[in-house]
This record gives C-alpha cells, sequence and structure tokens, in this order.
C-alpha cells in the first residue's frame, strides 16, 4: 500500500478540515481574548490619565511640579508629559512642544512619539489626552502602550507555536485512522474481488464493532446471501432442466435412428429423420455444454490441478482441428515456443483451447487464416488464436462471453452460443485471463496463462 493513498482517503481529509477548524477556532478565541484585554487596559490607561488630569486643574495650592505624582506612579512604564503656557512654552515635564496631531481636547487617543530618556529607539505608541485649564495653560499627559503590544506578541507566538504541534497531530491522526480506514477497504476490495471470480459464499468481516463498515458489511452481505440464493435457484433449475431433457433426448434420437435404418435411402422420409435426428444433436450439444459450464462453475476440479506444459496442449489441440480446417480450406499457422508450466487441469485447459480454435475455424472463410501462438510474457505464459474472419465488434466485447451469445444474429451459423462461456469459466477457474485484441480483420483473443488471485477473471478488454 503506497504511502500516498493515506492522503487520498477521506478520513486523513476530515482530520485535516478538523485541524484547520481548530486552528480557526483558536485564532478566534485567542483575537477575541486579546481584544478584550486590549480594550479593558485601554479605558483603565483612559480613566486613570483623565483622573490625573482632573487633579492637574483641581483647586488647590500650586505645587513645584504638578506631574511628580504622574512620573512616580508607575516607572516601569513609559510615559510623556507636559505643561504649556499661553505661547506654547513648556513649563513643567518631560515634552520640549505640543506634540503634533494631537487628538482633541479632553478626548483621549493614540500618538505616535519619540519618547524622551525612554531608553528605546525610534516613535511609540502612546495613548494621550490633553486639557486646558482654568489659567489658559495645557496639559499633555500619555502613557505607552507596551502591556497591549507584550500581550499582542504572547497571543501570536502562542498561535504560531501551537500551529506545527496541531499540524503534527492533525496528520498523525489522520495516517492513524486512514490506515484503519484502508485496511477495511483492502478487505472489502479482496473479499469483493473473490466474489466477482466466482467465490459466491465469501462474505465481508463482521468485527462487532458496529462502526459505519460493520453496518455496510451486514447490509451487502445481506445482500449477497439473497443474491446468491436466487443465482442457486436459476442455475439450478437450468441444471435439472438440462439432466431432465438429456435423456428423453437421447431415447428419441435413438428412434430416430432406428427409424432411418428401416426406411430407404431415396424416400423422403429418410432425409427428414435425418434433419431431425441433426435437431437433436445440436440439442444435446447445447445441454452437454451446460452441464459442463455448471461442472467447471462449482469449482470441483481445483483440487486434481497438476502442473501441465501447455505446448503439449496447443499442439494436441492443432492436430485435432488441422483436418476439420483444410476441410474448408482454412490454413492454420502456429508458433509454439517453450513456457514454463502452469497449475492447472490439463483436460480443462485443452477444452479451451480447442473451443477457441473451433470458434475461429467455424467463422473464417473458406481461403481464410487461422493463427496459434504460444509465448512467454513477463507474468507467464499466453495462448493467442487469431483468425480472419468477420471479427467481432467492439461493442459487443463485453457480451461475448455471456451464455448463448451468438455473433450471428440470424443463428445461420452452426453453434450453441456457450464456446466461448466455457472457455471463460475455465479461466474464472483458473485464475487466468481472458482477453479480446482488436485486429485490422478478423479477431484475436489470448488466454493470458497466470492465476490473478485479487483480480476477477474473463477480462474482457479492447488493446
Amino acid at each position: 500500500m503506497r504511502w500516498i493513498d493515506f492522503f487520498r482517503t477521506a478520513s486523513f481529509r476530515w482530520a485535516i478540515t478538523f485541524a484547520a477548524v481548530l486552528m480557526l477556532t483558536l485564532a478566534l478565541f485567542s483575537g477575541l481574548i486579546y481584544w478584550q484585554t486590549a480594550r479593558y487596559l485601554t479605558k483603565r490607561v483612559d480613566r486613570e490619565m483623565r483622573s490625573y488630569v482632573g487633579r492637574v486643574a483641581g483647586p488647590g495650592p500650586p505645587t513645584h511640579d504638578p506631574l511628580q505624582g504622574f512620573f512616580s506612579d508607575d516607572p516601569r512604564d513609559i510615559k510623556i508629559a507636559g505643561v504649556f503656557d499661553q505661547s506654547g512654552r513648556p513649563v513643567a515635564g518631560n515634552l520640549s512642544s505640543i506634540p503634533s496631531g494631537l487628538p482633541p481636547v479632553g478626548t483621549p487617543g493614540e500618538l505616535r512619539l519619540v519618547v524622551p530618556r525612554s531608553g528605546r529607539a525610534g516613535p511609540q505608541r502612546l495613548r494621550v489626552i490633553s486639557r486646558r485649564l482654568p489659567d489658559g495653560r495645557l496639559v499633555v499627559l500619555g502613557r505607552s502602550l507596551t502591556a497591549i503590544h507584550e500581550i499582542n506578541e504572547i497571543v501570536r507566538s502562542g498561535l504560531l507555536t501551537a500551529l506545527v504541534p496541531t499540524l503534527i497531530l492533525a496528520v498523525g491522526v489522520g495516517v492513524i485512522v486512514s490506515r484503519a480506514a484502508l485496511r477495511r477497504i483492502a478487505d472489502v476490495h479482496r473479499t469483493s474481488r473473490l466474489i466477482m471470480a466466482g467465490e459466491m459464499g465469501r462474505r465481508l468481516e463482521v468485527r462487532g464493532s458496529n462502526d459505519d463498515f460493520d453496518k455496510l458489511a451486514r447490509i451487502v452481505n445481506e445482500m449477497l446471501d439473497e443474491i446468491e440464493r436466487l443465482m442457486t435457484q436459476a442455475k439450478g433449475a437450468g441444471e435439472d432442466i438440462a439432466h431432465d431433457l438429456r435423456t428423453p433426448l437421447t431415447r428419441l434420437r435413438a428412434r430416430l435412428e432406428r427409424g432411418l435404418a428401416a426406411v430407404s435411402v431415396e424416400s423422403g422420409q429418410h432425409a427428414t429423420l435425418g434433419t431431425a435426428i441433426d435437431d437433436i444433436d445440436q440439442l444435446l450439444g447445447t445441454i452437454s455444454a451446460i452441464l459442463r459450464i455448471a461442472e467447471v462453475d462449482h469449482g470441483q476440479r481445483r483440487a486434481a490441478f497438476h502442473q501441465v506444459d501447455l505446448a503439449d496442449v496447443a499442439r494436441e489441440a492443432i492436430d485435432l482441428y488441422e483436418p476439420i480446417a483444410e476441410q474448408k480450406g482454412i490454413q492454420i499457422g502456429w508458433r509454439v515456443d517453450p513456457v514454463s508450466p502452469v497449475r492447472g487441469d490439463g483436460d480443462l485447459l485443452f477444452e479451451a483451447v480447442a473451443n477457441l480454435l473451433d470458434n475461429a475455424i467455424k467463422f473464417t472463410p473458406s481461403g481464410g487464416q487461422v493463427s496459434v501462438g504460444l509465448q512467454q510474457c513477463g507474468e507467464g505464459p499466453s495462448i493467442q488464436v487469431a483468425d480472419s474472419g468477420p471479427g467481432i465488434p467492439a461493442a459487443d466485447f463485453p457480451k461475448v462471453l455471456g451464455r448463448f451469445h451468438r455473433a450471428d444474429p440470424s443463428r445461420q451459423t452452426s453453434g450453441t452460443g456457450l464456446g466461448l462461456s466455457l472457455v471463460a469459466s475455465i479461466a474464472r477457474l483458473h485464475g487466468f485471463g481472458l482477453r479480446l485484441r482488436h485486429r485490422p480483420t478478423g479477431c484475436c483473443i489470448e488466454l493470458e496463462c497466470w492465476e490473478r488471485p485479487s483480480a476477477p477473471t474473463g477480462v474482457v478488454s479492447a488493446t
């Protein structure tokens, strides 16, 4: 399983989304705390400065330095203060002139100003207030917003410090949750593939945690139980009908043969009986094919699997069908390379190759060509059977492996429509692949003889 798969899962995306929402919530919460704290401190500074301005402007004997108390209240803060006469000359305080941009008299506001003897370079943000005294003098008081700035820095550094651990925690939780989810999904994928490969008795695992996966698994298992029941009924009915029909049809054929032997060759009854026997043979062939497919689909022959040399299988099938092809004026070309042996049922693999050859010869016109190739691919041996017939339309590729599908809609060509279906069943039993390939003329069918335990067989694709 690739690591990139973790980052594509819904669980991981949910974890990242939750982390983003958490960070946004923390930022909003921190911003609210900062705003409320700054608002409180600003109001407190304004209240203190208004109180002291009132004391400076209030009635009482003149003092030597009316601002001495203001500077001595909190020597740790940066403060400015000044008393100016009517002409604007400084009388007391640490201001040499009236600051420019001063808020309206009596209204607190903010001002950026270089504070003398503060020890800090550059202008500072201060909260200032001014008031005109009864004798015409102007009092200006200011206090730095250092505490508010420090709170801002604390909140900002706290958010930045919490960002990395939060993201690491979110990614870690996302990976852990994603791994658990991907394991369940892999189990579902593997079981589904086995079911698609014909193991209808397989079911999705229910772990008893009663989570969403367990609920989904129970629903799917109930659906599979019902599908298996219906398929068993349908297949059983077809197989029972085939079994029941084979015996009376065989008896009927025997009676017709006895009747055929009792009439002269020149009579019309002889031809009629011969045609009836041919029709019964076709019915018996269809019944035999149905029962053969049922036998293969049951998978009971896997117990007899052994090492099979596909070169011998291919040569035997070619030797069997070469005379049939010659009678029709068709040339069979073949190339059989040495290949590694495969594990399987030799008789069934011979039957699969024989059906492919029979199908190719059947649809190839007189004077055409059929080619058989056996070669070693990277994954395992591959058998290709190609013909120069009319081919199969690409739209029919998904249909040709179904039962009773006929390439000739008029059904003028002999056959039961079960040949490729039997080949697909044999491939499914062995875990092999069956692939149809495009050709300029005719059709090429390839039997890929290597097992795919995690993929359904009977692959139909255009390449």
